[in-house]
């Protein structure tokens, strides 16, 4: 079998898919407020075009969920681990890893695993 330019082409790219690589840190920073916290997280998510969803904001609070797509995407978590070191590398604190009576006054964030093909990064408005 020979190999045409567009039959590469397509090999390349979708080995370069499936070996995507997120780095997000250096793009967030602990002194951004509630808002431009969603803002620029929505922009880095919006920009990979990663898939995922944001459920509405409420109580103060936003969910971004990140869902296993069948059979199209073996790497679906790397986004959400690639957020998640970002947020931690900013020093935004992790309320997975704080005291239950801590008090804080900026932006924080909690992980949630819903099983083997859902995760959730909760971001909270603490102001």
């Amino acid at each position: 079998m020979q190999l045409t330019k567009e039959k590469l082409k397509e090999l390349i790219l979708e080995t370069m898919e499936e070996e995507r690589e997120f780095d997000f840190s250096g793009m967030i920073n602990k002194d951004l407020d509630y808002g431009g916290l969603r803002s620029i997280i929505e922009l880095l998510l919006d920009s990979e075009d990663v898939k995922y969803e944001v459920d509405a904001p409420r109580d103060n609070k936003v969910f971004y969920n990140f869902y296993q797509q069948p059979y199209e995407d073996y790497y679906w978590y790397q986004p959400f681990d690639a957020l998640v070191d970002a947020l931690n590398k900013a020093g935004i604190p992790n309320q997975d890893k704080m005291r239950l009576m801590t008090r804080i006054t900026t932006p924080s964030f909690r992980t949630i695993t819903h099983g083997l093909g859902r995760r959730t990064v909760a971001i909270y408005d603490n102001s």
